[in-house]
């Protein structure tokens, strides 16, 4: 048997033994049932991820950040689940370089009473999207974006 003969047949050995795991390995890949996708639509006066609402500054102090809603802030029918006039409120947590890390906590709507807790808070973010905050001085435009959805009560 020339060399190149024998390199192929324990390469074929090889292949045979292997056969029933790679077998396995795939189907794990590939499962006998078919994959599907479940389609959750978004119910309304909820605010889905990745959602922008656009503030201005109002308070600024370690403890206690209080910015107001600038803009209203429309759910997926288009109702507004954020009024313009509503309040965030938040704390700053620490200051990385230039920018400071605030979370919003508290959400105050004109039109209801008490505050609504988030959970998980909010991030607060400069007005184009970018993480953190810069200027902490009343009027400065800040904003927050949502990680997870959440639906708010009216």
């Amino acid at each position: 048997m020339k060399a190149f003969e024998k390199t192929a047949v324990v390469a074929l050995s090889a292949l045979a033994l292997a056969a029933p795991v790679m077998a396995d390995a795939l189907m794990a890949i590939q499962p006998s049932e078919p994959a599907t996708v479940a389609a959750v639509e978004a119910q309304p006066y909820e605010v889905v991820p990745g959602t922008h609402i656009p503030l201005v500054l109002i308070h600024a102090a370690p403890a206690l950040v209080i910015a107001q809603v600038s803009t209203d802030v429309f759910d997926f029918h288009r109702n507004v689940a954020i009024p313009k006039g509503s309040r965030l409120i938040g704390k700053e947590l620490r200051k990385v370089n230039e920018r400071r890390e605030v979370v919003w906590i508290g959400l105050q709507i004109p039109a209801a009473s008490g505050t609504l807790r988030l959970d998980p808070p909010l991030q607060a973010t400069m007005r184009d999207g970018s993480a953190g905050v810069v200027d902490l001085t009343p009027g400065a435009l800040l904003g927050a974006m949502t990680s997870e959805p959440f639906i708010v009560p009216h």
